[in-house]
């Protein structure tokens, strides 16, 4: 396996887990999801929205995302990456 690959599948054996502990009620499956996407998004948000309304966005998409997965809404755990951007952009857009 190349390293993508590798990291790849690490990665979506992550996401399952992180998915797994929200849905179960785990708060360690929200810390996972918290430490896995702040710093990522934060960046994306403050590409859109500047500095001051980043923070905000981010927190307001953490929050939305962890619902949706402890709803169930997330049906691809190995799609968590694209889920939690798909939100931040939705966010992005109600800012504006």
């Amino acid at each position: 396996m190349t390293n993508t690959a590798e990291e790849n599948a690490s990665w979506s054996g992550n996401a399952e887990t992180i998915v797994q502990l929200i849905q179960a009620g785990d708060p360690r499956g929200e810390e996972l999801l918290y430490a896995a996407f702040t710093r990522g998004l934060r960046y994306l948000a403050i590409r859109k929205v500047g500095y001051e309304q980043a923070d905000e966005c981010v927190h307001d998409t953490f929050i939305a995302l962890a619902k949706k997965i402890r709803e169930g809404a997330l049906r691809e755990p190995a799609a968590l990456l694209k889920y939690a951007r798909t939100i931040l952009e939705r966010m992005i857009v109600d800012i504006h």
